[in-house]
């Protein structure tokens, strides 16, 4: 019989500080990690 794990963002959220950046991530669960990487750009250039 297995057992059922809930899992919520306050229950796996992580964060890595780097020199520069403060790195979020969510850990579950076993087996090979998957990454997924989101940017955002500040950008000075306006869309019309």
């Amino acid at each position: 019989m297995s057992t059922t794990e809930v899992l919520t963002e306050s229950a796996t959220s992580k964060y890595v500080q780097t020199t520069k950046w403060k790195l979020h991530y969510n850990e579950a669960g076993d087996g090979h990690p998957l990454r997924l990487r989101q940017a955002r750009f500040r950008s000075s250039v306006r869309l019309a």
